[in-house]
């Protein structure tokens, strides 16, 4: 794990009951975890400065998980309102694009 998410994990580890329970209240208004998609946040973050810097070939690779996550997603979401997506095209798209 990355130090940003050791740093998110004691801190949620060491929290007061009243913490928590705020906490709690955000994630309830917000509809998720808010440590958790911080973490998430910086973690990605320190991911595309890292293969930005180092390894541009890298961000590349990132882009294309990224863009065929995004429109497995959105292939859900529509799923719900009954429009399919003919997978392999779409699929095939999104990773030869970046």
């Amino acid at each position: 794990m990355t130090a940003a998410l050791w740093a998110v994990r004691d801190v949620v580890t060491t929290m007061t009951d009243t913490e928590r329970n705020g906490v709690e209240r955000i994630n309830q208004r917000a509809g998720r975890n808010v440590p958790a998609a911080t973490a998430i946040g910086l973690a990605l973050l320190g991911a595309v400065l890292f293969f930005t810097w180092y390894a541009p070939w890298g961000l590349v690779g990132l882009v294309t998980v990224a863009s065929v996550m995004g429109l497995r997603e959105m292939g859900n979401a529509l799923s719900l309102q009954q429009v399919r997506l003919v997978a392999v095209p779409v699929y095939l798209a999104a990773a030869t694009m970046p």
